[in-house]
């Protein structure tokens, strides 16, 4: 199956889910504040995880079906991607991940998005320094009970 077809079912997923739950507007103010929460507590545990390049971890946060487009360019295999994010982590020594702009939008009780930009710093084992403050959406639904990310996007200045 290609990834055009792998985006248009998340896509699909995403708006059955919209279609067959309650509405945004069906939420109280305290259980969206609730959801909003839960998904910023992720989002940060998540980047804690790569900052301490605690790969398993880093990615144990994403949907074993998650789709990504990163700087333009859809990813064909998470598997892929996965492993080489992976490798990219055990190529360094240090990194720090910060958060700088984090907004979310609950859509559903189960479906939320988290859109923000983040600041990387981050020193190989060569010693070779590298910095990025890339633009960053992350789509979030609740798949047993527990938040997982469906789908990436990350796009970088220049990148």
């Amino acid at each position: 199956m290609s990834t055009f077809h792998k985006l248009l079912i998340v896509a699909a997923i995403v708006a059955l889910n919209v279609s067959c739950q309650q509405t945004e507007s069906s939420l109280t103010d305290s259980q969206r504040a609730a959801i909003v929460d839960e998904i910023k507590q992720l989002t940060a545990a998540a980047y804690e995880a790569v900052s301490q390049l605690d790969h398993k971890r880093a990615y144990s946060y994403f949907s074993e079906q998650t789709t990504a487009a990163i700087n333009g360019k859809v990813i064909e295999s998470w598997e892929t991607h996965k492993q080489q994010g992976g490798a990219f982590l055990a190529s360094l020594r240090e990194a720090k991940y910060v958060v700088e702009e984090m907004q979310v939008d609950v859509l559903t009780p189960d479906v939320a998005v988290l859109v923000g930009r983040y600041h990387f710093t981050a020193t190989d084992t060569a010693g070779n320094a590298m910095t990025a403050t890339p633009a960053w959406t992350w789509v979030f639904a609740r798949q047993n009970r527990e938040w997982k990310i469906v789908h990436a996007h990350i796009s970088e200045p220049g990148g």
